[in-house]
């Protein structure tokens, strides 16, 4: 029986992918949790300490307690919803996680079928995988959809497990809208490449400028690295320089896209009117500056 005598260690999900070989190598002496800013998500072990929290080797009741308690900390640990299953591939163990994925108490859970937990749709894939880990010892990826409606859809990792096989998930939902989002502002980005009116500028939270394009700049007769770091409100008319201000900062407080007008200074000293729709770009909720694109007013 082993147990969980060492100590476990910390690391930041960013150190665990620069240096999973070390890291590694140290969750054969103890537990390694991995973070993700500062919240436990993962508990990496030893395959022998793993098997071992479920064996108690004849120890008695008193082995078995500290089998459970260990298993339930590693558990616990998990940000990915965990569902262990006997050998009849009916539920013995959920963690909090699936849980909530599930909508169910684990006493709910305990003695369900793959055809009680997943959608019809998904119920043969799962229990084909589940069957593999069971029968072959085999680990294997895969993904599915665990709601009815397909919008929950799952990254899943099927590997052997004390008396039967487990499952762990990871909901990828709002990860594949994102990439949706992604791929559909790239597709924007394409089609409006053409427009030669068209400039457009990304600004940190300052309304500096971090990058812009050459349409951009050239609206202004200055180079793209002439600007670069000046605020965008440095080559607006003087007189509309605190209502542009007001406009963005209003734009990152809010969260609200926006559309106005204003007055570029051309290099060699003329004016420009030009149309101005501001858009906040955003990083887990909270921005960190904004789109400009600009064209003749």
């Amino acid at each position: 029986m082993k147990t969980l005598n060492s100590e476990p260690l910390s690391v930041t999900a960013g150190e665990i992918s620069r240096n999973f070989g070390h890291w590694q190598d140290r969750a054969l002496e103890a537990p390694v949790i991995v973070t993700h800013h500062g919240r436990p998500r993962v508990a990496v072990v030893s395959a022998a300490l793993f098997f071992g929290l479920t064996d108690d080797g004849g120890g008695g009741r008193e082995a078995r307690e500290r089998s459970e308690t260990g298993l339930a900390a590693l558990l616990g640990a998990m940000s990915e919803a965990f569902v262990g299953f006997d050998e009849h591939l009916r539920v013995t163990v959920v963690n909090h996680p699936f849980e909530a994925l599930a909508g169910l108490g684990a006493s709910q859970l305990t003695g369900l079928t793959c055809a009680d937990l997943f959608p019809a749709p998904c119920q043969a894939l799962i229990g084909e995988q589940l069957l593999r880990a069971l029968k072959a010892g085999e680990v294997l990826e895969f993904e599915a959809n665990a709601s009815p409606d397909g919008a929950r859809r799952c990254s899943m990792r099927a590997f052997p497990y004390p008396g039967g096989a487990a499952l762990v998930l990871l909901n990828r939902s709002e990860e594949r809208s994102l990439r949706r989002r992604f791929e559909a502002a790239e597709a924007f980005r394409t089609a409006t490449s053409n427009l030669h009116d068209l400039g457009a500028a990304r600004l940190n939270v300052r309304g500096a400028f971090a990058e812009l394009d050459e349409r951009f700049a050239a609206m202004t007769g200055f180079k793209v690295e002439e600007l670069i770091d000046y605020r965008l409100t440095d080559v607006v008319r003087p007189a509309e320089r605190h209502a542009l201000s007001a406009q963005i900062e209003a734009v990152l407080r809010t969260n609200e896209p926006a559309v106005t007008v204003a007055t570029l200074l051309v290099k060699n000293g003329g004016e420009r009117s030009v149309e101005l729709s501001l858009a906040p770009v955003l990083e887990d909720y909270a921005p960190t500056g904004l789109i400009a694109a600009a064209r003749a007013a």
